[in-house]
């Protein structure tokens, strides 16, 4: 009997050891300056083998993980993210400690981005220590603390990290984060005082006065902190509010409950759904009110002493496998519209920077640019070979044999070098390859890409604002760049040309250097045959 009562409470002593360990375990937080005011700390071993996260597709991220950074996911035991406020440089200073668990040298970190001449290797001031110097691309350096320990951090942070390391100073957030990290694979702390007087500067903004008691709260508060915690059982979403005394908790009990509440309505408004059909865009919207509306109910703030807490731990509906599914049902529509606007945006900005080109060429020139042919009618480059000077790429017009044909032994070689302007952000990695463009002209019978003599502005009697000078025509019709070819329209049936099968819209520019992002539904062969030609004498409203 006492053998057994011995072994238990060896047991349970050992146990507890393991769980004070792990809550202390050394993230880094001796590099944490006392002008920092923000740390985050996360595990991505610890995510990586959550039972929650197990469809993740770990096997390509890692791969990923590898070719970028040189480790997989599971060799970071933490990342510790530092920020503290604007120094000399006047932008913040950030900084991360990595943790691995595996030795790994310097020189097999971050290749790619070496081998691009973004970080280059230098001898840290006064050491003999190697280190990765960043340039005007990666604003950061790499510090090799030992082989198993990094600081990424932008060059006045890393100063700082290192100062606090070699000679110690009280520290308020280390502080807080030594004292009160729980065993969780993310947690988040945010102490006041460094930028109390930024945030009451922020937070009286005019336009935040519909926000009640938000301009309070900057004087209310001392620290904050996020507990983000997988377990399956025992997890869940918690955030701690620490007051200055009992009485402002109170208050900032009642602000936040306020903020929440108007949280809700914020995120009814702007979770709108890709556009599909009325009845699923109304589904989507009913869904994002539910889960908002259950979030909330979650997260009603309680206070106890100086601290206010919401928490999900616990609560119905909200356990971390709930709010992981919710939360990717929400996302990824709204991911997949926003990567769509990103898209549209980037192509809008491509055309722009293509009809200013053709602008400034007709300044220049006193015509439009055009396909160049030889004395014998051979094609030999296109226009967009003839505007490169335009779009900031002289050098590399310069390298062009003009009198040669853009598939000629010297031309060919130069296809692989289509600058970014040409390249459309939807489809920009399948057609870089093969040096395909998908900003093309219209050409086809009554089209100006067509007409053989060289344009000018005036000859575009429509009227410049009327007619499409370039479009982003299906993935299917990209040619190579170089090639004095373009988009062949059936004006039988342009629409279908344009936007064949379920194809919503397209961009397009116009001569007077407008761009639009012209909607299947809204079109009609008519229009668009009005908008291609230059002399139709069509009045055109679109």
């Amino acid at each position: 009997m006492i053998m057994r009562i011995v072994s238990l409470a060896i047991l349970v002593n050992t146990l507890l050891l393991a769980n004070m360990a792990t809550a202390q375990e050394n993230v880094g937080t001796e590099f944490l300056p006392p002008q920092a005011t923000l740390a985050v700390v996360v595990k991505p071993k610890a995510i990586y083998g959550s039972p929650l996260l197990q469809m993740v597709p770990w096997e390509v991220l890692n791969v990923k993980s590898k070719e970028l950074a040189g480790i997989p996911i599971q060799s970071i035991d933490s990342v510790l993210v530092v920020a503290s406020p604007p120094g000399t440089s006047g932008e913040p200073e950030i900084g991360m400690v990595v943790k691995l668990n595996q030795a790994t040298p310097l020189e097999n970190l971050l290749i790619p981005i070496r081998e691009a001449g973004e970080l280059t290797g230098a001898v840290w001031p006064g050491t003999n220590k190697n280190y990765l110097k960043g340039s005007s691309q990666v604003k950061f350096d790499v510090y090799p603390v030992d082989d198993k320990t990094y600081i990424l951090a932008m060059p006045e942070a890393l100063k700082s990290m290192l100062a606090q390391k070699e000679t110690p100073q009280a520290s308020p957030l280390a502080k807080l984060v030594q004292t009160d990290r729980q065993p969780a694979e993310a947690q988040a702390f945010l102490v006041m005082e460094p930028i109390r007087e930024l945030a009451q500067f922020l937070v009286a903004d005019p336009k935040l006065q519909g926000f009640p008691g938000l301009k309070e709260l900057p004087g209310q508060l001392e620290h904050i902190q996020i507990i983000g915690d997988l377990d399956m059982e025992k997890g869940g979403l918690t955030v701690k509010l620490t007051a200055k005394n009992p009485g402002q908790a109170e208050e900032v009990k009642k602000t936040v409950s306020q903020l929440l509440d108007l949280a809700v309505q914020i995120a009814i408004q702007v979770g709108q759904p890709p556009k599909t059909n009325e009845a699923e865009e109304n589904a989507f919207r009913q869904y994002v009110e539910r889960v908002s509306k259950t979030l909330r109910a979650a997260l009603e703030p309680e206070a106890s002493g100086n601290q206010v807490t919401m928490t999900t731990v616990g609560k119905s509906g909200t356990s971390p496998q709930v709010m992981i599914a919710s939360g990717t049902a929400v996302l990824m529509p709204l991911i997949a519209t926003a990567r769509q606007q990103a898209f549209r945006s980037g192509s809008v900005n491509n055309l722009k920077h293509i009809m200013l080109a053709m602008h400034n060429y007709h300044d220049t020139f006193g015509k439009l640019p055009a396909n160049s042919y030889d004395e014998n009618g051979k094609p030999l480059l296109s226009w967009r070979v003839h505007i490169l000077p335009f779009v900031e790429q002289a050098a590399l017009y310069q390298q062009f044999h003009l009198d040669e044909p853009w598939d000629s032994e010297h031309n060919r070689k130069l296809v692989a070098m289509m600058p970014v302007q040409y390249l459309s952000p939807s489809t920009k990695g399948e057609l870089a390859a093969q040096g395909k463009t998908r900003y093309q002209m219209p050409l086809g019978e009554g089209l100006p890409g067509s007409v053989k003599k060289r344009l000018r502005f005036q000859d575009l009697t429509d009227g410049l604002s009327n007619i499409i000078a370039v479009a982003e025509v299906p993935a299917s019709d990209a040619v190579i760049w170089t090639r004095p070819d373009d988009f062949h329209v059936n004006m039988d049936s342009p629409l279908e040309s344009f936007l064949p099968g379920d194809t919503k819209g397209f961009n397009s520019a116009r001569y007077d250097g407008s761009v639009q992002y012209m909607l299947k539904k809204e079109l009609a062969d008519n229009i668009l045959k009005a908008l291609l030609t230059h002399q139709g004498g069509e009045a055109v409203n679109f």
